[in-house]
């Protein structure tokens, strides 16, 4: 199949790769089928040659591709559907696999089209590919397919979840294009054909090429995103899964240049800055996540802005021994998230440099239900109770903790077991004046910029987070801005700023007494 394999260095890693194969293909083959550039030889950005580096980079053990799907995200106006298409092209025409079949697939017909329009627009006006490929004749056919003379076998097909059944299929690579746009369950029969479906396959693909969309929590690529996160931070260990994207930090300036060259590698040689200029008559939500690639929700509004709490973060610390600290936990029985959240006044040598009243230094551990890459919930994953019960254990061991904060809810048994150790416990509803005062506090610490922390798993569950009155004094309690978002580490901090706050009045057998 191969041929030729050299070593490339990208981030300080070496790795040996074929990508050199698929460049040379493309540019021989492709042409651009968009604007000024229409029917000009197709020449890879820089970006795209590093890109396609990593995505042949091949495991030495098996000497085949190392990875089996890819999450590749940027800004609009980057290329992203043309090299889609010549991708596409490669993988069915140019590599060599046996009856390559390479699906081009997304919920609607429109969206599966951008990619497959692309590749057949290629296909036509390349005067190699041209002579060795057939294309659909007419745009009415349901699932049209671009073929090989010689070898009927290897195709690329549109394929969306109308049309005929999806059942028997055997990829061998899958283009996604615009994934944020297929929510979960969507189209799930589609989404299980192509998932399953490859197993005789010695390397399948299932690539992703898209912008971020609007609701991290409840789509297949903000399922795929938070897994690619989760194995940069190391929480997971999946050597088969390529996750890169481009997007710029959320704290930047939306109108900066700068931030406009960090979610868009191809700004220069497609779009310019007079074009990202002039598209600063939208508003800014929209702006941040067709330009700048950030995940943004503008249809909710939050309890704090993501500015408030961005504010808040500071470099990674950790908490001091001999300080007093306050625990305060969010558990679940079974299968929701689970979050302990640690805080301590500080009123010296504080990171935020800041000065006077002191401010709450808070630290996060989250149980979160994992998802797979589909986007679907691990089936049969339940909260690691034992876990969690000995990560409050360390904690008041390591810590001069004055009380652990429980909402009642699910956690008897593992308040009676720790007061029985000797463990110092507490609860707080969910509702009630005690609720609401804490709530009202802990925004108060984050809106005067004296709550910090160092993780972005409690900025994100804090921006989960929305309000709902209580009806008296205008008080709220925090709650989700929407189904299947999760907050529990804001409810958990809730329960911290409570204990440091209203410190308790008696302690008596490992139990507080007001």
């Amino acid at each position: 199949m191969w041929t030729t394999m050299r070593k490339a260095r990208i981030n300080g890693r070496v790795f040996e790769t074929r990508g050199d194969e698929a460049i040379a293909w493309i540019e021989e083959h492709c042409v651009f089928t968009n604007a000024e550039w229409t029917g000009e030889p197709f020449r890879l950005l820089p970006w795209q040659r590093k890109l396609l580096d990593e995505l042949f980079e091949i495991d030495p053990r098996t000497g085949y591709r190392r990875y089996r799907r890819a999450l590749i995200g940027v800004g609009r106006k980057n290329g992203k559907s043309e090299l889609a298409a010549a991708l596409a092209l490669y993988f069915a025409f140019g590599e060599g696999e046996p009856s390559a079949q390479v699906y081009c697939a997304a919920a609607s017909e429109e969206q599966a089209d951008m990619v497959f329009g692309a590749a057949r627009k290629m296909t036509e006006m390349s005067a190699t590919l041209s002579a060795a490929l057939k294309v659909p004749e007419g745009t009415r056919v349901s699932q049209p397919r671009i073929t090989s003379k010689d070898e009927p076998y290897d195709f690329i097909q549109r394929l969306t979840s109308k049309g005929a059944t999806k059942h028997g299929l055997n990829p061998y690579v899958v283009m996604l294009d615009e994934l944020h746009v297929w929510g979960v369950g969507e189209a799930e029969e589609l989404w299980q054909a192509l998932s399953t479906g490859s197993a005789a396959r010695r390397q399948p693909y299932q690539i992703a090429i898209t912008t971020a969309g609007t609701d991290l929590e409840n789509s297949r690529c903000g399922a795929m995103y938070q897994y690619g996160r989760a194995i940069e931070r190391g929480d997971i260990d999946d050597p088969a899964f390529l996750f890169r994207w481009w997007s710029a930090p959320d704290e930047m300036d939306y109108r900066d240049p700068a931030a406009w060259r960090l979610a868009n590698p191809s700004l220069g040689a497609i779009a310019t800055e007079d074009f990202y200029r002039g598209e600063l008559s939208m508003s800014e939500g929209p702006f941040r996540r067709l330009y700048l690639n950030q995940w943004v929700d503008y249809a909710e509004t939050p309890w704090v802005t993501k500015e408030q709490i961005q504010a808040c973060r500071v470099e990674p610390f950790e908490l001091r021994e001999r300080v007093p600290a306050w625990v305060g936990v969010d558990l679940s029985e079974t299968r929701d998230t689970t979050a302990v959240v640690v805080g301590q006044w500080w009123d010296k040598d504080r990171p935020c440099g800041h000065e006077g009243e002191p401010c709450m230094y808070l630290r996060v551990r989250t149980w979160e239900r994992p998802r797979g890459p589909d986007g679907k919930p691990v089936p049969g994953w339940e909260v690691p109770q034992a876990e969690v019960k000995q990560h409050i254990r360390e904690l008041n061991h390591d810590l001069n903790v004055t009380t652990t904060v429980f909402d009642p809810w699910h956690s008897k048994l593992m308040r009676q077991d720790l007061a029985n150790e000797g463990i110092t416990c507490e609860e707080i509803w969910q509702t009630g004046a005690r609720r609401s005062g804490a709530s009202a506090q802990l925004f108060d610490l984050i809106v005067q910029e004296r709550l910090h922390f160092c993780d972005d798993v409690f900025e994100r569950h804090v921006m989960n987070t929305s309000t709902v009155a209580t009806g008296k004094d205008g008080g709220y309690y925090l709650s989700k801005r929407g189904r299947g978002k999760v907050m529990d580490a804001a409810m958990a901090a809730v329960n911290v700023v409570y204990g440091a706050t209203w410190a308790p009045a008696t302690v008596s057998a490992g139990w507080v007494l007001q």
